[in-house]
C-alpha cells in the first residue's frame, strides 16, 4: 500500500542509494515535504521528493515505477498522488498492483474481501496503467515476508509465489521491449 510511511521508507532508501551515486544529501530546508501532502516519520531526513530539480529522479536514472495499492478509496488516493509524483518527472509507470486484495479464510475457506476488491484495477483501467494484479491478504505471505524469506523462495510453485512471479515477468517484459520508455527531459531556457 502506497501511503505516508511508504514514502518516509523511500526517504531511507534514498538516504542509503544516494550517496552510492555520489548524490549529496538534499537540504531539508531547501526541499520541504512533496508537495506539502506528506510528513515524514519522527527521524526520518527528507531526501525523497522527486519532484524536486536535483533530486533523486535526476540523480540516479529509474526505468519505472510500481505502484502498490490497496482497494480502498483512501489508500487509492494516496495511489493517486504516487502516480501524479512519477508522472511529473517523467518516470514511466511500470503497473498497478491491488496488495490485501481479499481475504481466504483458513477453516472454512471462504473469501472475504476485507478492504474491498477491484479499487486498483479500476484505477489502472481509468488511467491507462498497466494492472499487473492481486496479492491476497495471507498469513502465510506475511510471516514468510517477516522472517526475509520470499513466499517465491520458500514454494516457487505455489499459488502465491506464481502470482508475484507473473507480475515481476509483466515488469520484465514492459522494460526489456522498450515499453517503458523515459522521454528526455524538457529543457526550458528562460
Amino acid at each position: 500500500m502506497l501511503h505516508r510511511s511508504s514514502i518516509g521508507a523511500l526517504a531511507i532508501a534514498s538516504a542509503l542509494l544516494m550517496p552510492l551515486a555520489g548524490a549529496k544529501a538534499l537540504d531539508d530546508s531547501k526541499y520541504p515535504d512533496f508537495n506539502g501532502q506528506w510528513r515524514r516519520p519522527p527521524g526520518i531526513a527528507n531526501q525523497f521528493d522527486i519532484s524536486k530539480p536535483q533530486g533523486p529522479a535526476q540523480q540516479v536514472p529509474l526505468t519505472g515505477a510500481v505502484i502498490v495499492s490497496t482497494p480502498q478509496d483512501i489508500a487509492l488516493i494516496d495511489a493517486r498522488r504516487g502516480i501524479a509524483m512519477f508522472e511529473k518527472v517523467n518516470i514511466p509507470l511500470l503497473g498497478l498492483i491491488e496488495n490485501m486484495s481479499s481475504f481466504c479464510c483458513p477453516t472454512c475457506q471462504h473469501v472475504t474481501p476485507i478492504f474491498g476488491h477491484g479499487g486498483a484495477r479500476l484505477e489502472a483501467e481509468t488511467r491507462g496503467i498497466p494492472y499487473l494484479g492481486e496479492i491476497p491478504l495471507d498469513i502465510q505471505i506475511r510471516q514468510t515476508s517477516d522472517d526475509g524469506r520470499p513466499i517465491v523462495a520458500i514454494e516457487p510453485d505455489g499459488v502465491h509465489a506464481k502470482h508475484y512471479i507473473g507480475m515481476a515477468r509483466e515488469i520484465w517484459t514492459t522494460i526489456v521491449t522498450g515499453a517503458a520508455h523515459r522521454p528526455p527531459p524538457r529543457i526550458v531556457i528562460e
